[in-house]
């Protein structure tokens, strides 16, 4: 291990910990599940503390499961004539990790747009941009509000935070962002103005603040933007009953797969 991975690691500790207590001093009330989250999550340290490697290796991760992920997509476009989200509900993934499952709908969709809010390290967007690329047409646009703190509806902290010196977005491939545009700053100020700016969206994908007010907020802003036959999904979809309510609100078809929230707009 180098001295450098070392010294990042430790910068991360302090960026973290300095980012965590001026949560607490915010939100005094927010101590318990936070120390709560803290202490059952001291196993993932010695991973943030060799911050560097942990990306290093994240990296060479995500890369692996997109190529298994195209590979796999080949083999079912070969005898599937027809991929909905109805075919994902009754066909369970491999053993390819879950995003594989956006992957797919948006190879079956091809979208010409496609937004999505948080990033984090990239996960699923490097999914999203590897579909993309794969169909050989298609643009990104990604929002996200680095180093979040919040407590959900159901009352746990969640963290998303990067560290010093990193943007969102590290573990996507170089060779994928020629299609993607990173927008960083708080949806309720950035998402109209996107959304007024494209007029019209293929899929629309959650994955930012899990709070029943911005998820709501999410699915109601980009819903008339979407254009008939397009999705609108949802990461984390259980955690808050914010998109039963939106489906039910709408009187349209909500689908949820391990948690992944899928409404297709019909009309």
């Amino acid at each position: 291990m180098e001295l450098r991975h070392i010294q990042l690691g430790l910068r991360w500790l302090t960026y973290a910990t300095i980012g965590i207590m001026r949560f607490l001093f915010a939100h005094p009330g927010a101590i318990r599940p936070t120390f709560k989250f803290i202490l059952s999550n001291v196993h993932a340290l010695p991973r943030h503390l060799h911050y560097k490697t942990h990306i290093e290796e994240e990296q060479a991760r995500i890369k692996g499961e997109l190529a298994r992920c195209s590979d796999y997509f080949k083999k079912i476009e070969a005898y599937q004539k027809s991929i909905d989200i109805e075919w994902l509900k009754r066909n369970p993934l491999p053993d390819i990790y879950r995003w594989a499952r956006l992957y797919i709908l948006i190879r079956a969709l091809r979208p010409k747009t496609v937004i999505e809010t948080g990033v984090a390290e990239g996960e699923s967007t490097s999914f999203i941009l590897q579909a993309l690329a794969d169909n050989g047409d298609g643009f990104l646009y990604s929002i996200d509000l680095p180093n979040q703190f919040y407590i959900t509806t159901k009352g746990k902290f969640h963290a998303e935070f990067n560290s010093p010196g990193e943007q969102p977005g590290c573990l996507v491939p170089p060779e994928l962002r020629g299609r993607w545009k990173l927008i960083l700053g708080n949806t309720f100020d950035t998402l109209p103005k996107l959304l007024t700016k494209l007029n019209s969206i293929d899929l629309f994908q959650h994955d930012s603040e899990h709070t029943y007010e911005t998820m709501t907020f999410e699915y109601e802003s980009a819903w008339p933007y979407i254009c008939p036959g397009g999705y609108l999904v949802s990461d984390d979809a259980t955690w808050n009953t914010s998109l039963l309510d939106f489906a039910q609100r709408h009187n349209v078809n909500l689908t949820i797969i391990e948690g992944q929230g899928f409404i297709q707009k019909t009309k």
